[in-house]
């Protein structure tokens, strides 16, 4: 009788690696390499606290990658995201700063500044038929500018 076996790296992987994507278990190799370094350089690093915190911050940006692929999606682009961030997050802080009534009314003024920015970008891109890079840029300059001016 003869055997058949399987040579190569691919025969002394366990089943579920074989079947794995690559890509998938290369990143989630470099994942855990970075996380062990990581815990080298400080030992809070793998702590519940500082992990908690690190998902806090993935899920802010998860909200505004969702976005912007939508965006990118339609075949546009939108370089004005930093600033309208900014401008809603300055602004929220600004209202707070009116007392009890400010605090009520910090978040929803904060998210109308970035809804005005974007209907502005929503405006030039749709009506006046400006490209969508020249439109959101030159909003981003503004709002820059604004801020700067403010603080």
């Amino acid at each position: 009788m003869s055997e058949t076996t399987i040579g190569g790296i691919a025969g002394r992987m366990p089943k579920f690696l074989r079947r794995a994507d690559p890509a998938v278990v290369t990143s989630f190799a470099c994942i855990v390499i970075l996380l062990l370094l990581g815990s080298l350089y400080s030992r809070s690093f793998l702590s519940p606290e500082y992990l908690l915190q690190q998902l806090k911050v993935a899920s802010f940006l998860g909200v505004i990658a969702t976005g912007m692929m939508l965006v990118i999606l339609l075949g546009q682009i939108d370089l004005s995201v930093p600033w309208s961030v900014a401008t809603g997050a300055m602004m929220a802080c600004a209202a707070a700063a009116y007392g009890s009534v400010g605090v009520a009314l910090a978040i929803p003024f904060g998210v109308l500044c970035g809804v005005a920015i974007g209907l502005v970008n929503g405006i030039g891109v749709a009506y006046l038929r400006i490209p969508s890079m020249i439109i959101t840029l030159a909003t981003n300059a503004v709002a820059q500018g604004l801020m700067v001016v403010y603080t």
